[in-house]
């Protein structure tokens, strides 16, 4: 009997447990362990085939294009002044903006970088323009700055389009506005660099007006890959 009892206490499972198995197991299959250090691969694998959990990376969820904006392009060096995600298919917009308050005090884009990284874990995919080379790692970077946990690697697919412009087009350059121009898509600001020394030192106008610009880019984003998604295959990595 005690033994029948013990069985059934190891099997139970508190609701965190169980939270953390629909999220990660998904994504990890048996993985999923370290999450769950008090489970054996047998409870694991009893739990999923009983809630009908599989394994399988992302099947369901939202996607969305995501850009920042920073003061320079060394994370070490600089701030995020920026950030918006669009999320696929839909006019929904998760944005934020770096307040003069913050410069002024000390505190940069503390709150920024925690906001921006609750906002990418309600995608199961994100795509970017070179934020392979550049955003990812920035946020990355800032996260580890201000001692925050960063999305763990395989929780959250990434497709850099700028690879696919490189890889499948023909172009004199290979930045965004190009590809823009290529395929007749409007809405692709150029700032003066001024703004950017206004909006480090705080100007309020000048980082509104960076933040319209950092929208534009998702917008465009979007539309580019529309219009060239046929030739991207099926990518399984992630940031």
């Amino acid at each position: 009997m005690s033994k029948i009892t013990n069985q059934y206490s190891a099997d139970e499972w508190s609701k965190q447990e169980l939270k953390d198995l629909k999220k990660f197991y998904p994504v990890l299959g048996q993985k999923v362990q370290q999450f769950l250090p008090t489970k054996t691969r047998d409870q694991i694998d009893r739990k999923v085939r009983n809630l009908g959990i599989k394994y399988g990376l992302f099947e369901d969820g939202e996607e969305g294009f995501l850009d920042i904006e920073t003061t320079n392009l060394k994370a070490d060096f600089a701030f995020m002044l920026t950030y918006c995600i669009k999320t696929k298919g839909k006019e929904e917009y998760r944005w934020n903006r770096i307040t003069q308050e913050e410069i002024r005090n000390g505190t940069l884009d503390k709150r920024l970088v925690s906001d921006l990284i609750e906002d990418m874990r309600k995608y199961k995919k994100v795509y970017t323009y070179y934020g392979a080379r550049f955003d990812i790692p920035f946020i990355r970077t800032r996260a580890l700055s201000w001692e925050y946990d960063f999305i763990p690697y395989g929780l959250l697919l990434h497709q850099d389009l700028y690879f696919l412009a490189k890889n499948k087009l023909c172009l004199s350059r290979r930045r965004l506005a190009n590809v823009c121009d290529l395929l007749g898509i409007d809405g692709k600001t150029h700032l003066d660099g001024k703004l950017w020394m206004l909006a480090a030192t705080g100007n309020e106008d000048a980082i509104d007006f960076i933040y319209n610009h950092n929208k534009a880019d998702c917008v465009i984003l979007e539309k580019a890959y529309n219009k060239v998604k046929m030739y991207a295959g099926v990518t399984r990595t992630t940031i």
